[in-house]
């Protein structure tokens, strides 16, 4: 049997033993939770660099988009000015042909009504030299 003071000793040592426990289940709990919160905190942040790393390639690719857009843009407006730049060359071609016609015919005209002033010029003075012709006889 034990004695009194082995018994002390015993319920001394016990304590010991779980307070001991205690604190070691205390530390194992704040190591868990500070665990599981540091892993929270982890995934947390693991999800706000996915977020923000998806966020910058939305916004490149809208970037990247918008340009194309706009290089699209300028190659319609481009396209369109050369066209009508070719248009108004066309244009004044024909200008220039449609003057080169015109200029042409009045020529003629000139040369056409020469012609006939010096025909009817001619033929007048013929009358009149037949007129004289017959007023001497």
């Amino acid at each position: 049997m034990k004695t009194v003071g082995q018994l002390f000793e015993d319920l001394a040592t016990r304590r010991q033993l779980l307070k001991q426990r205690q604190r070691d289940q205390a530390s194992a709990y704040k190591e868990k939770s500070s665990g599981t919160v540091t892993s929270a905190q982890n995934r947390d942040q693991q999800i706000r660099a996915g977020a923000a790393e998806k966020a910058q390639k939305n916004r490149e690719q809208a970037q990247s988009d918008a340009q194309e857009r706009e290089s699209e843009r300028q190659a319609r407006l481009d396209a369109r000015e050369k066209a009508e730049a070719e248009r108004e060359k066309e244009q004044r071609l024909k200008d220039e042909l449609r003057q080169e016609l015109q200029s042409d015919k009045q020529e003629r005209n000139v040369t056409v009504n020469k012609k006939r002033m010096s025909k009817e010029r001619v033929q007048s003075e013929r009358r009149e030299k037949v007129q004289q012709v017959m007023k001497r006889s």
